[in-house]
């Protein structure tokens, strides 16, 4: 059974690094083409200050569009993929505690 999960073990890595960054590239490229749009969701969530909500909400796109390149083009795959977990980790927390309370 371990032989098994050593044979396929690269593949499932790479199936998983490749579904990451297309997941982060194709959220970073919607974003991208109306940066005022996602600064006003970042702002929605209510949990940052204006301002640094206004600023995430530019910068965030970009930081996406670079996480999900390099995830797929498979450079610092262990720093990026654990951003990438932690971003997608930041924006459940987000939608449950907007769900929460109601907004």
């Amino acid at each position: 059974m371990q032989d098994k999960f050593k044979l396929y073990q690269p593949w499932l890595t790479l199936l998983a690094r490749l579904g990451l960054g297309g997941v982060l590239l194709a959220a970073g490229g919607l974003k991208i083409g109306n940066l005022q749009k996602s600064a006003m969701s970042v702002r929605a969530y209510e949990m940052l200050p204006v301002g640094l909500a206004n600023f995430l909400g530019f910068v965030l796109p970009w930081i996406e569009i670079g996480m999900g390149l390099l995830l797929i083009v498979g450079v610092a795959v262990s720093i990026v993929g654990l951003l990438g977990a932690l971003t997608m980790l930041a924006f459940v927390v987000a939608i449950a505690q907007a769900w929460a309370r109601g907004l």
